[in-house]
């Protein structure tokens, strides 16, 4: 990663001031929230569109926003599809049952 960020946009060597995270030309970032936005916004090729104001414009913001509209779908697809195939997220192994019911259940569901 940081090999790929030595050189700047022409292809020269940036200096020992550089910033290796800053922007294009090596300048300091004052906000990383607005690069990382701009970041996921070049990520489904989409801008960034900067309106006079240095803020996103319309467009962006909506993309933005169904961004994490999709985000979240996807939480609740992968919380129910773990719930059913009773796998835990963060580790994705199988879980054994958390309650009283769920043991008798458990058991059960195992017998077919």
């Amino acid at each position: 990663m940081l090999d790929l960020r030595r050189h700047d946009p022409d292809g020269q060597q940036f200096g020992p001031n550089a910033y290796v995270f800053g922007n294009e030309v090596g300048e300091r970032l004052k906000n990383y929230q607005k690069a990382w936005s701009a970041l996921r916004l070049r990520a489904i090729a989409h801008g960034p569109h900067w309106g006079p104001n240095g803020r996103f414009l319309p467009c962006c913001r909506a993309k933005r926003e169904d961004l994490a509209e999709m985000k979240q779908n996807l939480r609740a697809v992968a919380t129910k599809a773990s719930q059913t195939a009773r796998i835990d997220c963060r580790t994705g192994f199988q879980r054994g049952p958390q309650s009283p019911q769920e043991s008798i259940l458990w058991a059960l569901s195992s017998v077919g």
